[in-house]
């Protein structure tokens, strides 16, 4: 797959592209390098912030985008696949059955298609502080993202039947 291209189709027609990626096998290798991806663009969109609040605070960069690594690459993984865990048991007591994979790589390819908003809004942060702008790009990357889970959802409904 292209990722760029696939990210641009994604914000250009997502239920048309979600229908086509649940429609294919993937394997759990597929879903964990979405979810490392998106994890890694987290974890880059934090840098100008952090280095702004280093340089306003006098904390050493290093500590603070060692904190952040951790979370990223570490702990929010294994956020990210409990909630995987969670929405398929939603979707199961909606209905589709053995959905698991296909859930995770919904809900992980939602993540790293948003990847370049929460970049934007990294450098937003990371150059205006925490302004009108920066929420309004955090609403929007949130917005984005509860909408693909949403056609990632919707195109599992629709093939489960």
């Amino acid at each position: 797959m292209a990722l760029v291209q696939n990210i641009w189709d994604s914000y250009r027609r997502p239920q048309a592209f979600f229908d086509r990626l649940t429609q294919q096998e993937h394997a759990e290798k597929t879903a964990l390098g979405f979810l490392a991806t998106g994890c890694a663009l987290a974890f880059i969109s934090r840098w100008p912030d952090l280095a702004r609040q280093s340089h306003l605070t006098e904390q050493p960069l290093d500590m603070m985008l060692g904190g952040a690594l951790f979370g990223w690459i570490f702990v929010a993984p294994i956020l990210f696949y409990a909630l995987g865990g969670l929405l398929t048991l939603v979707m199961s007591l909606l209905g589709a059955k053995a959905c698991g994979p296909q859930v995770r790589i919904a809900l992980f390819w939602s993540f790293l298609a948003t990847g370049p908003l929460l970049l934007i809004y990294g450098l937003l942060g990371g150059f205006l502080g925490q302004g009108a702008l920066t929420r309004l790009i955090g609403v929007m990357w949130l917005a984005f993202f509860g909408y693909f889970l949403y056609c990632g959802f919707r195109a599992i409904r629709r093939s489960a039947v």
